[in-house]
C-alpha cells in the first residue's frame, strides 16, 4: 500500500516522479492549467511580436475593452510568449502602440479590467500612481468591508472610547478576544483609520 502505480511519468522522455493521473507535478499541473500537458510553444515563436499579440487579441472598437485571448497569469493579467520571452500582454499593447516605456514604469489600466489590452485604456504610471489611483476608485477594500476584516466600525469606536477612558489594551484584548497587537494598532490610529 502507497505505492503508485507509476514510478516515472508517462510522458515520453520526462523522467519525473508520478504525482497525479500518471504525470510529473509539472505535466499534472499543465493539465489543469492548460488542458493538455504538452504546450505548443513553437506556435508562440512565429512570426513578429505584432502578429503573436494580434493572435490572441479581442480587437473591437476604440471604447470597449480588448479581452486577452491567450495566457492568464495567476493574478488575472494577460501572458504572451515570443521568442522563448515572456511579457505581459497589456505592456505590449501599449508599447505597440506608444513605443518602448521604461521597465520602472508601470502600464496601469483606466477600466480596471486585468485582462484587457486595449491601448486606449492603458497608461503610463509608477507604482504610487497605481495605487493612488486603486484608492481613488475604491478598489481596495478596507474597514469593515475587507473580506478578512475582525473588526466592526463599532466595535473600533467602543475600544477606542474604552482605551481612551484608561482601560489597559491587555484588558481590551481580552474583554473582546483580539489579539493584543490588533488593539494596540487600533489605539493608536495605525490601523482603522477611517474611523
Amino acid at each position: 500500500m502507497g505505492k503508485h502505480l507509476y514510478k516515472n511519468c508517462t510522458i515520453i522522455e520526462c523522467e519525473g516522479i508520478h504525482h497525479a493521473l500518471g504525470l510529473c507535478r509539472k505535466h499534472y499541473e499543465r493539465k489543469k492549467r492548460h488542458g493538455s500537458c504538452i504546450i505548443n510553444r513553437r506556435e508562440n515563436n512565429i512570426g513578429s511580436l505584432q502578429e503573436v499579440f494580434n493572435k490572441y487579441c479581442n480587437k473591437k472598437n476604440d471604447n470597449e475593452c480588448w479581452p486577452w485571448n491567450g495566457l492568464i497569469s495567476k493574478q488575472g493579467y494577460g501572458r504572451l510568449i515570443h521568442k522563448k520571452k515572456e511579457y505581459k500582454a497589456h505592456r505590449v499593447a501599449y508599447e505597440l502602440r506608444n513605443g518602448i516605456v521604461d521597465v520602472e514604469i508601470f502600464i496601469c489600466h483606466s477600466c480596471d479590467n486585468t485582462r484587457c489590452v486595449n491601448p486606449a485604456h492603458l497608461w503610463p504610471g509608477t507604482h504610487q500612481d497605481n495605487m493612488t489611483d486603486m484608492l481613488k476608485k475604491r478598489r481596495k477594500q478596507h474597514g469593515e468591508l475587507c473580506w478578512n476584516a475582525k473588526l466592526s466600525n463599532e466595535l473600533v469606536k467602543r475600544i477606542r472610547k474604552e482605551f481612551f477612558l484608561g482601560e489597559k489594551q491587555c484588558n481590551l484584548s481580552r474583554k473582546y478576544n483580539i489579539n493584543k497587537n490588533i488593539i494596540h494598532r487600533v489605539v493608536r490610529n495605525k490601523t482603522w483609520r477611517n474611523i
